[in-house]
C-alpha cells in the first residue's frame, strides 16, 4: 500500500470507530481511490445478532446512488440514438403518461433528469410488501392527484414543467421505465445494467433489486434504525420506484464508478459513456439551492442527475449520496482537482437526525475525512501519530476555550497554563496533557479573527485535520463550529470576514 495510503488507513482506524460510536452506526465499510492507489476499511458490525463483522465485501442496499445507473443507462440509450434529450418522456413510455395537469408544455427526458418535471418531493414508493411490476406502479401513481405520504397529504404535482428544481423518485422510477422499453433488445432494467454498466466495469457484487424477492439477499448487511445509542433491526421496507433505490453493492465497486466518470467514461479500457455525454451530465444544469428541505443545498447544484458541489474550488466534486430506509446510509463523491474519489456505506439510519434539521451522518464525516486527508496531503504539517483520541478531544476542547475567551469576549489577561484536576473533571475521555497543550495552542490574548480562523487547523499540536470534524462532535457540534464566534450585524464584520 502506498504510504500516502497507509498513512490514510491508520487515521481511518482510529478515527471511524470513534465516529461509529458517537452515531451508535452498528458498522461501516469505505473504500478510496487516489490515482491508481485503493484502499478498503471495513469496521463494526455486519450482523449484530449472528456477530458478524462488517467486511469490505459486505453488501449494501445504497439507495439514490441508484439513480446515477439509471441516468447512465438514459444517456447510453441517447448516444445509440433510440431516445433524444429533449424528447418528451411520454412518448417513450408505451401508454404510460407522465403529464404534468399545472400546465407549461410536455415534460422531457432532460426534465427528468434535471428534476424540473413539476414532480412533488417524494419518497421512493415503499411498502412491506413486494412492489407491483414497474409499468403497473407508473401507470397508478400517475393516474392518482396525490402522494401516498401522510395518507395523501401532499399532491403529486407541485410546479409547472421546467419551474424549479424538485427531487423526485417518481420520475428516476419513469425514466427506469423508458429504458426498458427503448434499450434495442428489451431487457429488463435489472439486465440492461449488469450488462451494459455491472460487467464492463467488473462489478460482480452488484445487481439491481426490484424488491419483489421472497428473502433478501444473505450477503447484504442487516439494517438499524439509530435511536443515540439505540440500535433496532428495520423492518424490510421495499420500493416500488427501484430505478431510483435498488441498487446492490459495496463501496469498493461503487468507485469504480465514480472512477470511470473521473476518466471521462472508461475504465480499465471499457467505456460506459462517451466524454462528451460524461461532460453533460457533470455539468451544472440546475441549482438545487432553496428548492426543498431534502438537501443542505446551498450552493449545490445538479447535472444530470449526479450532485455537484464546492464549484470553483480546489475540492469541488461530484457524486450522489444515498439511503434506503429505515437502515442504511451512503455518501459517495470523486474529487477530480484531488485526484481522489470515496465511497462510505453504513447499515444505520438516524431516525431522529433526519430532518430536524438533516445532521451528518458516520457516511458524511468520514467520506469528507478522507478528502480532507487528500487535500492536506501535500506541505501539511507533521501530525504526532501517538497522540489518543482522548488527548486530541481535550486539545481542542482547551483551543476553544482560549478562543473564545481571548477572542469572543476579548479578554487581556491569559488564562491558567494548568489545567484542573483530573477529580475536578465530570465525564470519560479526559487528559489534562492535551487540555494544556490546547490551552497553550491558543497563545496570548488577545486574539483576532484571523488568528481564531486558523488556531485548530495551524497549531503545531492540533489533530489532522481530517479528524477535526469528528472530534468537534464529540465534544457536542451538532451545526458547525465557528471561528471566529461573530454576533454582530453583518455589515460590522471585518473586512476580513
Amino acid at each position: 500500500m502506498p504510504t500516502s495510503l497507509s498513512e490514510l488507513a491508520a487515521s481511518l482506524d482510529e478515527l471511524v470507530p470513534e465516529v461509529l460510536r458517537r452515531t451508535g452506526t452498528p458498522g461501516l465499510s469505505v473504500a478510496a481511490a487516489h490515482g491508481d492507489a485503493l484502499l478498503s476499511r471495513a469496521y463494526g458490525w455486519h450482523d449484530v445478532a449472528a456477530g458478524r463483522a462488517m467486511a469490505p465485501e459486505s453488501i449494501f442496499p445504497v439507495g439514490s446512488m441508484s439513480k446515477l445507473y439509471t441516468a447512465i443507462a438514459v444517456l447510453q440509450l441517447i448516444e445509440d440514438g433510440l431516445v433524444g434529450l429533449h424528447d418528451p418522456v411520454d412518448a417513450h413510455l408505451d401508454g404510460v403518461r407522465c403529464a404534468n395537469p399545472l400546465g407549461a408544455r410536455r415534460v422531457t427526458v432532460y426534465d427528468l433528469l434535471t428534476f424540473r418535471s413539476g414532480l412533488a418531493v417524494d419518497t421512493p414508493a415503499s411498502s412491506l410488501e413486494p412492489p407491483p411490476p414497474l409499468r403497473d406502479h407508473l401507470a397508478l401513481a400517475y393516474a392518482g392527484a396525490r402522494g401516498r405520504e401522510y395518507a395523501g397529504a401532499a399532491p403529486r404535482w407541485s410546479s409547472r414543467v421546467g419551474e424549479r428544481y424538485h427531487y423526485s423518485n417518481l420520475g428516476i422510477a419513469t425514466l427506469g421505465l423508458l429504458v426498458e422499453q427503448r434499450n434495442a433488445r428489451r431487457l429488463s432494467l435489472s439486465e440492461y445494467l449488469r450488462r451494459r454498466l455491472f460487467e464492463p466495469l467488473g462489478m460482480t457484487a452488484t445487481w439491481l433489486s426490484d424488491w419483489r424477492y421472497a428473502e433478501p439477499d444473505p450477503a447484504r448487511t442487516c439494517g438499524y434504525a439509530c435511536y443515540g445509542g439505540l440500535a433496532i433491526p428495520s423492518p424490510e421496507i421495499r420500493s416500488a420506484d427501484f430505478p431510483a433505490d435498488g441498487v446492490h453493492t459495496t463501496p469498493r465497486e461503487h468507485l469504480r464508478l465514480l472512477r470511470a466518470l473521473m476518466a471521462c467514461g472508461a475504465l480499465d479500457g471499457e467505456r460506459i459513456l462517451r466524454p462528451e455525454s460524461v461532460r453533460l451530465m457533470l455539468t451544472p444544469q440546475v441549482s438545487m439551492e432553496g428548492s426543498d428541505g431534502v438537501w443542505p443545498s446551498e450552493g449545490w447544484q445538479t447535472g444530470l442527475v449526479a450532485i455537484l458541489t464546492d464549484l470553483g474550488r480546489h475540492h469541488r466534486r461530484f457524486g450522489h449520496p444515498g439511503a434506503h430506509p429505515w437502515g442504511w446510509w451512503g455518501s459517495a463523491w470523486a474529487y477530480p482537482r484531488l485526484d481522489c474519489a470515496v465511497v462510505v456505506c453504513a447499515n444505520g439510519w438516524d431516525m431522529l437526525g433526519w430532518h430536524n434539521p438533516a445532521n451528518r451522518d458516520a457516511t458524511a464525516v468520514v467520506a469528507d475525512a478522507v478528502a480532507a486527508f487528500f487535500g492536506r496531503e501535500h506541505g501539511a504539517p507533521a501530525r504526532d501519530p501517538r497522540r489518543s483520541w482522548a488527548w486530541k478531544r481535550a486539545f481542542v476542547a482547551g483551543a476553544l476555550l482560549a478562543e473564545r475567551t481571548g477572542g469572543t469576549l476579548g479578554v487581556t489577561a491569559p488564562l491558567s497554563h494548568e489545567p484542573p484536576p483530573d477529580a475536578a473533571v465530570h465525564g470519560a475521555g479526559w487528559d489534562a496533557d492535551g487540555f494544556r497543550a490546547g490551552l497553550l495552542a491558543g497563545g496570548e490574548p488577545p486574539i483576532d479573527p484571523s488568528r481564531a480562523a486558523q488556531l485548530l487547523r495551524s497549531a503545531p499540536d492540533a489533530p489532522p485535520p481530517e479528524q477535526l470534524e469528528a472530534l468537534l462532535a464529540d465534544l457536542g457540534m451538532a451545526y458547525g463550529c465557528p471561528l471566529p464566534l461573530w454576533m454582530w450585524p453583518e455589515g460590522e464584520q471585518p473586512a476580513l470576514l
